[in-house]
């Protein structure tokens, strides 16, 4: 009956993530064909990012919900209409100031999305038993990976038979589609939710002592302060990887496979693919490499990917990367079921809010910074690139074994 109902849930979050993942490449590749398509990256890949400074905001929400059944089901008709007026943006014009718009209602549609998964990310506690939860972690990571992979190209595809604005609609019908899925599994959905005490504030007083009491909660675990830190740093050039590859592509035909829009697709599905080998691998038979030798390897991939484009070689950069991409998967499942068992269920929301603080608000910030070095000089920012991984590769092995996992 559980298995049932993880598969049911799960395949509903899967499909939220192909309207996710079903857009973004399509709207890079439609930036890249604007007049000043650095600009237009970055507008998209800034409004991929804005989200990320709201999480702790979001968490705490989240944990406060009750009906969180309902908010998934609320989510997915928000999240189908703003994608609704996308669409009729780009029907009736293609400038630089749309691009504008349409980055503000893609970050709504993504605190939309983010809250509700906090929201519903609990319930694994109730579904899935603690031994099997690193294996559920890895196959849900797989086929996440598999749809984004997917979507990625189905969106090239579609983008080139009916144009970025019909499939905006598109995308939006997926959205449509969760809620009614949500629609007919709710019951089995709101009895979990009974298991899950909400937390309860009176004051923004007691928001930041919930905020304080859940980090701290957190850090006691020591050796997460440093690995925080890391994952911090890998994140920070990972969020970077597919716009700057496609500032690349737009400035250097030669690079071209097809056309663009192929092209991103291509490096976007081969970090896909390297992802779910090294979280199936991880899970099953690599569980005994030290964690401290796949933090040194990801910046590794990292520090040779920008190595390969200053001396005019994407693909073979693409290609080193996926060494970083194959060892940070397996870090990252590590990292996340270690979480998950030393959290409550009634903490979840927060204290993934906390974490993804590390994860993704700090990255979003020098992530930003190295987005703006890149629009202004590609070779600028391929030396503070290496400059970065080469300092985080030191800090790395100045660390004891007993740090990491």
């Amino acid at each position: 009956m559980k298995n049932k109902l993880y598969m049911q849930w799960r395949s509903l979050e899967w499909i939220s993530l192909l309207g996710d993942s079903l857009y973004y490449l399509a709207l890079l590749s439609y930036a890249s064909k604007l007049s000043n398509p650095s600009l237009a990256v970055m507008i998209v890949s800034v409004s991929e990012t804005i989200p990320n400074f709201f999480q702790i905001l979001l968490g705490v929400l989240a944990d406060s919900t009750r009906q969180r059944t309902k908010r998934f089901f609320q989510s997915g008709i928000v999240r189908g209409v703003i994608y609704v007026i996308i669409g009729l943006i780009i029907m009736f014009t293609d400038s630089i100031y749309a691009i504008f718009f349409i980055g503000i209602l893609n970050s709504i549609s993504d605190l939309f999305g983010r809250y509700v998964s906090l929201c519903i990310d609990p319930f694994i506690k109730f579904i899935v038993s603690e031994e099997n939860l690193e294996k559920a972690l890895s196959i849900n990571f797989v086929v996440r990976s598999s749809i984004s992979m997917f979507a990625n190209f189905l969106g090239v595809i579609l983008i080139s038979i009916v144009g970025i604005f019909q499939l905006a609609f598109i995308n939006a019908a997926t959205f449509f589609i969760v809620s009614i899925g949500i629609n007919v599994i709710h019951p089995k959905l709101e009895k979990i939710e009974l298991e899950i005490e909400s937390q309860k504030y009176n004051s923004v007083k007691d928001v930041l002592s919930y905020v304080i009491s859940s980090l701290k909660k957190l850090l006691e675990i020591k050796k997460m302060r440093t690995l925080f830190i890391i994952a911090a740093g890998l994140n920070s050039v990972a969020i970077t990887i597919v716009p700057i590859s496609t500032i690349a592509l737009s400035y250097n035909s030669e690079y071209t496979i097809i056309n663009i829009s192929f092209s991103i697709a291509m490096i976007q599905a081969l970090i896909m693919v390297s992802g779910i080998v090294g979280s199936w691998v991880g899970a099953n038979y690599l569980k005994k490499i030290p964690t401290k030798t796949l933090l040194f390897t990801s910046f590794l991939g990292n520090l040779l990917y920008v190595s390969m484009l200053f001396i005019d070689q994407l693909w073979l950069g693409v290609v080193v990367l996926l060494m970083s991409i194959f060892t940070t998967s397996i870090f990252n499942l590590r990292f996340s079921s270690e979480i998950i068992k030393s959290t409550s269920a009634e903490q979840m929301g927060t204290i993934y809010a906390c974490m993804d603080s590390f994860f993704l608000v700090v990255p979003s910030i020098i992530s930003m910074i190295f987005m703006g070095i890149a629009n202004i000089s590609l070779v600028c920012y391929i030396f503070v690139i290496a400059i970065f991984c080469l300092l985080y590769m030191l800090f790395i092995l100045t660390k004891e074994k007993s740090v990491y996992f």
